[in-house]
């Protein structure tokens, strides 16, 4: 006797092929970063700012923030200059950092350096492009090994947005090309 609930054979293998496809369709569906993109102008319109890039220089990686309130400090992209000899790069990240704390207070205790850099000078206070900002410089090594850490931060609202450049004390072109790359904000 059959049960008055149960669906017939045929309707049971047709439920179990379409349960199968949402199944393995679901396992294709995985996370991925953005596209890199090797353009002049990094624009990043749903953080609402962008920057030219340093020429000669490349994408090496590329974040997306999720909308809200984010724990935590997050990448949006990193450049590597591309020039032999040189290991210098630029990485932009961002955390929500309360309005009532100051730019240049977070950047002297929050600036996630390893114990082996050393404060250059104290974090100082500016405008870029009419914009509060605030810079702090680290050196680590010394002589013609000697290596600089300088990070911008730049606020909007509690959106904190760092902008952190690495390169060899000795290498003035890479130093000029990340604060000309910096200059180049535009809201």
């Amino acid at each position: 006797m059959s049960h008055p609930y149960r669906f017939p054979p045929s309707c049971r293998r047709a439920c179990a092929a379409l349960l199968l496809a949402v199944i393995l369709a679901g396992c294709n569906s995985r996370p991925s970063a953005p596209a890199l993109e090797d353009g002049t102008v990094y624009n990043d319109r749903r953080q609402g700012f962008r920057f030219f890039v340093p020429e000669g220089w490349k994408q090496r990686a590329r974040g997306t923030v999720p909308s809200g309130k984010i724990a935590g400090e997050r990448m949006l992209v990193e450049y590597k200059c591309l020039t032999p000899g040189t290991s210098a790069g630029l990485m932009v990240t961002v955390a929500d950092v309360p309005e009532s704390t100051s730019l240049s207070e977070y950047l002297a205790k929050n600036n996630l350096t390893r114990e082996d850099w050393r404060l250059a000078a104290p974090a100082e206070d500016f405008t870029i492009n009419g914009v509060p900002a605030a810079r702090i410089t680290y050196l680590q090594g010394a002589g013609k090994d000697q290596s600089v850490r300088e990070i911008v931060a730049f606020r909007r609202g509690e959106r904190v947005y760092f902008f952190k450049g690495f390169y060899a004390s000795a290498d003035a072109k890479s130093r000029k090309a990340v604060k000309a790359t910096v200059e180049t904000v535009v809201w």
